[in-house]
């Protein structure tokens, strides 16, 4: 054998064994951390498994992340847990209302959302528009559907430390809001003087109720929040409180406003 092949086996067989020295043997696992990875390959939250072993959450959430529990956990309990860890707590207060049926749950989640009966039953019973529109209503007299919606309502009031009035307000600011707060405009009383639209100083007015504003080589453009939506909102809230409180005629009025708007139209 050569002198440079045997230099060569001998580095080699060096290599090796520093190789064997250097390899990290594994720590054993703790009767804990397994029985924390069985809970979650069924599907159990971090939350819940640390609160049943003993151990903090970020304890279990390292045990997961160094030990690997992602590469062995079915897909499936995948999206379990996912869904499980960012469940809306107003969503688990709903669950917890067995008075109502699971599409009843859904209708008032998605009604507090969007403030909208047919839209809300769309979604919740998976029908078309037209049906959720004959229907919708019929839900809405459901006095366990109208006492959960009303107590949904002012539990998202209470966390956003706004009262009622403070909505009804805003829309009722929006309904009634009017385009020449925001402009003046007029009519030029010679050819050499055209017509005008003027922008009032944004300190003059409520910059909130503005959906739009822009200035262009035509002029001045403004574009105030929907005031037909803004009604719409107000007739429906009022009727929702029409069987708690005396009618005043006020519900009335709001709707005679929106056909007067519409008629002009």
């Amino acid at each position: 054998m050569s002198r440079e092949a045997s230099d060569f086996k001998s580095g080699a067989f060096l290599v090796n064994t520093m190789i064997e020295r250097c390899k990290i043997v594994p720590r054993s696992r703790s009767p804990d951390s397994i029985k924390a990875e069985e809970m979650y390959k069924k599907g159990v939250n971090l939350k819940d498994i640390a609160a049943e072993i003993g151990k903090s959450t970020s304890t279990v959430r390292r045990w997961k992340d160094t030990q690997g529990w992602e590469n062995e956990c079915p897909a499936e309990n995948k999206e379990k847990q996912k869904t499980k860890e960012v469940t809306d707590p107003e969503v688990e207060e709903v669950i917890k209302n067995e008075e109502l049926t699971d599409k009843q749950q859904r209708f008032c989640l998605y009604y507090i959302k969007c403030f909208n009966a047919t839209k809300a039953y769309q979604k919740a019973y998976d029908v078309d528009y037209r049906t959720a529109a004959s229907i919708a209503y019929r839900l809405m007299e459901n006095p366990k559907v109208r006492r959960e919606i009303q107590r949904l309502k002012k539990a998202r009031l209470n966390r956003e430390m706004l009262s009622e009035e403070d909505i009804f307000q805003k829309y009722m600011d929006i309904a009634f809001s009017n385009i020449t707060d925001y402009v003046t405009f007029g009519k030029g009383s010679a050819e050499e003087s055209p017509n005008f639209i003027d922008l009032k100083d944004s300190s003059q007015v409520d910059g909130s109720l503005i959906s739009e504003i822009s200035v262009s080589r035509n002029g001045a453009k403004v574009k105030l929040l929907d005031q037909m939506k803004a009604m719409d909102w107000l007739v429906q809230h009022m009727e929702m409180e029409k069987a708690e409180t005396e009618d005043d005629g006020f519900i009335d009025a709001l709707k005679a406003e929106v056909t007067d708007v519409w008629t002009e139209e």
